[in-house]
């Protein structure tokens, strides 16, 4: 029987896995002419559809107005708010700098959850994040190019406020989220969401789009759909459930690693010792922060 840590664990890898494939098969799906918030939009609603569907076969559960409340909040947050502000805010500033603001997710996590919720999540742990950080900034660092765009600060600002969006998410909702079926959290999240990014997604609707956009790119778009959100969220629910939200966070240093391996696989990058040292440095982080930590021998000996 395999015990609910173990369970959480393995949900949160496949999220960092999922998560880290979508971002280069997202940025090749806009560059065949996909506009970003169609393609949000179009990612948020595709969710929300297939939440909707999975959870029509399941129990029926009602949910009071107050927690459906905090749910289409959650949802504004944690998928709308973070999502939305991230591609708006890369398209001013380069991937090299929305990457290095993305890594801060654990540290503004860590830095909320001691504040707000007055957690003490120990020498090692806090450690570990630190570590991670500079694992995942040593990646990114990694695949600096010459052809990379001047960033700005008004984009960089933009994607910093989305990361601080979804931190905000793991640490204010776990009560919530806590209280229903997996199935029952996402639909309502990503039906508010959904509604939130239509008109953006509107905005930049032309008919000629279903003309102009090519068969790859709806395909990388399926995948972003289904693998990187459906799944991906689907999975980062599984895994609040079992950690507190410093530890789910941990697991975003993992899409350096995959995304890195998945350039090397298509000819785009190649891999280095800065990125094997960086990989090293998240492996170790994720293991600071999940390892049980062993008493103390003087509370043994009282």
């Amino acid at each position: 029987m395999i015990s609910g840590k173990t369970r959480g664990f393995i949900a949160l890898c496949t999220m960092g896995i999922l998560f880290g494939i979508m971002g280069p098969l997202a940025k090749d799906a806009m560059n065949g002419g996909i506009p970003q918030f169609i393609l949000t939009g179009l990612r948020i609603w595709g969710a929300a559809f297939l939440f909707f569907g999975w959870s029509h076969f399941l129990p029926k559960v009602h949910v009071p107005l107050k927690d459906l409340a905090l749910l289409a909040l959650a949802g504004l947050l944690g998928v709308a708010g973070d999502q939305g502000l991230f591609i708006l805010g890369l398209s001013l500033t380069s991937p090299i700098d929305a990457g290095v603001i993305t890594t801060m997710i654990p540290v503004f996590t860590l830095a909320m959850a001691i504040v707000c919720l007055h957690r003490r999540p120990g020498f090692r742990k806090i450690i570990g994040i630190l570590i991670g950080f500079a694992g995942a900034v040593v990646m990114v660092l990694s695949t600096t190019g010459a052809t990379d765009k001047t960033g700005s600060v008004a984009g960089d600002l933009l994607v910093m406020a989305g990361m601080l969006c979804f931190a905000c998410y793991l640490v204010f909702f776990g009560s919530v989220i806590s209280r229903y079926r997996v199935d029952i959290i996402m639909k309502w999240m990503f039906l508010a969401a959904a509604f939130f990014m239509t008109p953006a997604m509107l905005y930049e609707y032309t008919p000629a789009l279903w003309t102009e956009v090519g068969i790859s790119a709806w395909l990388e778009l399926l995948y972003v759909i289904i693998g990187g959100t459906f799944l991906a969220f689907l999975f980062t629910c599984v895994g609040q459930k079992y950690y507190p939200p410093e530890v789910v966070s941990v697991f975003n240093y993992l899409q350096p690693i995959v995304g890195t391996i998945l350039a090397v696989a298509m000819g785009l990058s190649v891999l280095t010792f800065d990125k094997c040292l960086g990989a090293l440095l998240i492996f170790l982080a994720v293991w600071l922060v999940i390892a049980p930590q062993r008493k103390k021998f003087s509370e043994n000996t009282q």
